[in-house]
């Protein structure tokens, strides 16, 4: 897959590419190196196959209309973590984080040490109300798992303390896809773990909420998505932003 630069305005990018293609980081780096990855990756099989509990009967459900679709794209495995954090964490100066399930947050932080950063347990990222397990036995999955790691040096030694926990009621917001994460703790995570001004890299962008959080606080961002229509859309919906902005200017 070629890499197509979608959008590109007031230091965000939207590319249509491969995040798993080494191809791709030549083409969208382009020698430049990021301040923060924040990546919401695809989560484990065990996730993906669980979304609708374990026996659930679908058809059974009172109101399948709201009902979400299947996950549109596959699990990952701890290969596909160690992929990743080989392609892109050479172009990342400063912090590394991601947000993921219980089962692969153990192959994150093994591959952010790995590089020799310093990896810190993983933090609970909780939306109160969400609803992963629609039906079936079992609980319903309100919380995520935030995994970070610095690099060893002094700039960061300084960094300050950091929340040890992000907590938000569940969003209902028109579009939000599948997987999408909170707004709200977005912008807070890049403002505890990124400066205004900074380059944030996510090479998963999905519904486009980390390049969103990244305008809106002040930072720059690189996101690239490999479904083409999730892609365009997010391009869409900067370029709108973008032309509302304009309009009270």
């Amino acid at each position: 897959m070629t890499p197509r630069l979608l959008y590109s305005a007031d230091g965000c990018e939207v590319w249509h590419g491969d995040c798993l293609d080494p191809e791709t980081v030549g083409a969208v780096m382009q020698g430049r190196r990021a301040e923060l990855l924040h990546v919401d990756a695809p989560y484990s099989a065990r996730t993906h196959d669980s979304q609708w509990g374990s026996g659930a009967d679908v058809d059974a459900m009172p109101d399948p209309v709201k009902a979400p679709k299947p996950i549109p794209y596959p699990a990952w495995s701890g290969a596909d973590v160690d992929a990743m954090c080989l392609i892109w964490l050479p172009h990342v100066a400063g912090w590394c984080t991601t947000v993921t399930d219980h089962v692969l947050a153990p192959e994150w932080a093994r591959a952010f040490s790995a590089t020799g950063r310093y990896t810190f347990a993983p933090l609970p990222w909780v939306e109160t109300g969400s609803r992963i397990r629609l039906a079936g036995d079992g609980p319903s999955l309100w919380g995520y798992w935030a995994v970070v790691a610095r690099p060893r040096a002094k700039p960061w030694f300084k960094w300050g303390t950091l929340p040890g926990a992000y907590v938000a009621s569940a969003e209902r917001r028109p579009g939000r896809i599948i997987g999408g994460k909170s707004l709200a703790l977005t912008l807070q995570f890049l403002g505890d773990y990124s400066r205004r001004g900074d380059l944030v890299l996510d090479p998963c962008l999905g519904g486009g909420t980390t390049i969103m959080a990244a305008r809106m606080s002040g930072r720059r961002c690189i996101g690239i998505e490999k479904d083409e229509g999730r892609a365009e859309l997010c391009a869409r919906l900067l370029a709108k932003k973008r032309e509302q902005f304009d309009l009270f200017q």
